[in-house]
């Protein structure tokens, strides 16, 4: 798989209709929208990159990048982070999210200790990756 940017859509995809329209109005005017996501992205983006390249077998994709692997743990831990930012979060169910949160948190955990494989791109090969060829002709790939 790819490194990919961790967009606001790929939160906001993963958000209910009510929980949207509560993050998109928390403490404005009517209207007035300001988005918390692109410094919960940037921390999310972070923390994803540092875990997974505890992991000396991974190789880490360009700046701002995560492995395409792990989307779904980046969007559940931001996610999570948004809904914590808002005052009324006790009234979207964070309890029940709770779960998902540290669910994501054990898939980045995985990814350190290299229990996940992070493939990378087709331009990249990590340490795991080594092609064997005998008189040109790739025999195995492991």
């Amino acid at each position: 798989m790819a490194w990919i940017t961790l967009t606001e859509q790929h939160i906001k995809s993963r958000l209910s209709v009510n929980e949207l329209e509560t993050v998109n109005d928390a403490g404005q005017e009517s209207g007035s929208e300001v988005s918390r996501l692109p410094g919960i992205i940037t921390q999310a983006t972070g923390l994803v990159r540092g875990r997974v390249s505890s992991c000396r077998d991974n190789q880490l994709g360009e700046a701002g990048m995560i492995p395409e692997e792990l989307l779904w743990a980046a969007a559940a831990i931001c996610k999570y982070m948004l809904l914590n930012s808002i005052p009324t979060g006790s009234e979207l169910g964070l309890d029940e999210r709770k779960e998902e949160n540290r669910r994501a948190h054990d898939m980045l955990d995985q990814a350190a200790k290299c229990e996940l494989l992070i493939s990378g791109s087709d331009s990249i090969k990590t340490a795991n990756q080594v092609a064997s060829v005998y008189g040109g002709d790739n025999l195995l790939k492991f």
